[in-house]
């Protein structure tokens, strides 16, 4: 939740005019209970969409992910008839499968870092491709995008507004 890309991308989507909602899962800093290895996580990104439905049942739903978070969004937009689209940030291929991607059917766009570490950019281009979304690489970059926040920042909002 207080990642820099993530910190970063939610002001740039409330610039843009979005309302958004950022949680930590289960086990993070303060929060109660464990890492459930992406199953609980995804129960609670559901129980946090779940609570914005019932807020504002008459806005769409968009799920921005990073990383492991962006697993979990694209767990749950698979599934969840709910969700709109999903921005996922920093895709850690080399730890994490994304089959999810290939049955989103839905929009979706990918910002990577283009030295990302805990990626693949070949295997990142390959899910975007899969499921017909659109990758945003930022050069000169790795997976937490050292210096580059606010350029990821400003595609995970342009990626979200073209959704729309």
């Amino acid at each position: 939740m207080h990642n820099s890309v993530i910190f970063h991308s939610d002001r740039e989507l409330n610039r843009s005019g979005w309302s958004t909602l950022r949680f930590n899962f289960r086990g993070v800093e303060e929060s109660e209970g464990g890492y459930d290895e992406g199953r609980g996580e995804v129960d609670d990104l559901a129980a946090a969409a779940a609570w914005l439905n019932g807020i504002a049942p008459q806005s769409s739903l968009y799920l921005v992910g990073f990383s492991f978070g962006a697993l979990c969004a694209l767990r749950l937009g698979a599934t969840e008839t709910t969700v709109a689209g999903v921005v996922a940030i920093g895709m850690a291929t080399r730890h994490y499968g994304y089959e999810e991607a290939g049955r989103l059917g839905k929009p979706f766009a990918v910002v990577q870092g283009e030295h990302d570490e805990l990626a693949d950019l070949d295997v990142v281009r390959n899910i975007v491709d899969a499921a017909h979304g659109t990758l945003h690489v930022i050069s000169d970059t790795g997976h937490l995008f050292q210096q580059r926040e606010r350029d990821a920042a400003g595609k995970v909002a342009e990626a979200a507004n073209a959704m729309l």
